[in-house]
C-alpha cells in the first residue's frame, strides 16, 4: 500500500473500513446498497450547465435485523479536472464513508465524517485558484488558440469549465495538453494524408 499523506497517517481510507466492517464477524449476510439521483445543476463558477449526483447509502449490518441499519448521503459536481469524469464514483464513496461512520467505523477522531477524497479536496481548495484576472488572460489566450484552430470549440468550453475550478498552473497545464493533443492529432493526419497520396 502506498504511503499516505503525513494528513492522512491517522486516517482509515472508506476501503480500509469496508474491510472492517466485511470482517466483523457480527455482521451477518450483511450489505450495502447505494442509489443515487442525477440533477441539472449550475456550476457555481461559471455559470454553465452541469449533473449534480446525489448519492445515498444504506449499510445493513445484520439482514437478520433489516430494521438496524445505517445511512449516508452525499452530492458531488460534475466540474473541475477530475470530478468531470468520475462525480458519481466519488459521491457514492462519500456516502459509503458516511454510513459507515454512522455505524461505528470512523476514519479518525479528527475526520469523524469526512472520507479521504473529501479531505484531499479540502486540502486542494487551499491553494489559491486563479484569479479573476488571471482567468480573463487564459480564457483570451484559449479564444486565440481556438481562432487558429489549434484547439476546438467544445474543448474549449471544457478548459473554461475546468478552469474556474483551477489555480492559474493547474489551467496552463489543461490548456497545454489539449493543444499537445491536437498538435498529434494534426501531425497523425498530415502523415496519414502523406502515405496515401505515395501509393
Amino acid at each position: 500500500m502506498a504511503d499516505k499523506p503525513k494528513m492522512l497517517e491517522n486516517y482509515k481510507t472508506v476501503g480500509e473500513r469496508l474491510y472492517d466492517f466485511h470482517n466483523n464477524e457480527e455482521n451477518g449476510n450483511s450489505s450495502i446498497e447505494t442509489s443515487y439521483e442525477v440533477r441539472d445543476w449550475q456550476n457555481p463558477y461559471n455559470k454553465e450547465p452541469i449533473k449534480a449526483f446525489f448519492v445515498k447509502a444504506i449499510v445493513t449490518p445484520n439482514a437478520e435485523f433489516p430494521d438496524r441499519f445505517y445511512t449516508g448521503h452525499a452530492y458531488e459536481l460534475e466540474t473541475g479536472h477530475i470530478n468531470s469524469k468520475n462525480a458519481l464514483e466519488n459521491g457514492e464513496t462519500s456516502a459509503i464513508g458516511r454510513a459507515l461512520a454512522s455505524y461505528g467505523l470512523l476514519g479518525s477522531e479528527d475526520f469523524k465524517i469526512a472520507t479521504e477524497d473529501e479531505i484531499n479536496h479540502s486540502k486542494a481548495m487551499s491553494v489559491p485558484r486563479a484569479t479573476t484576472q488571471e482567468l480573463s488572460f487564459m480564457q483570451s489566450v484559449v479564444r486565440s488558440m481556438a481562432n487558429i484552430g489549434v484547439i476546438e470549440v467544445d474543448e474549449m468550453k471544457k478548459i473554461f469549465a475546468n478552469c474556474s475550478d483551477m489555480n492559474l498552473k493547474e489551467c496552463y497545464k489543461v490548456v497545454l495538453d489539449m493543444a499537445e493533443k491536437k498538435s498529434k492529432q494534426t501531425r497523425q493526419k498530415e502523415k496519414e494524408e502523406k502515405a496515401e497520396g505515395g501509393k
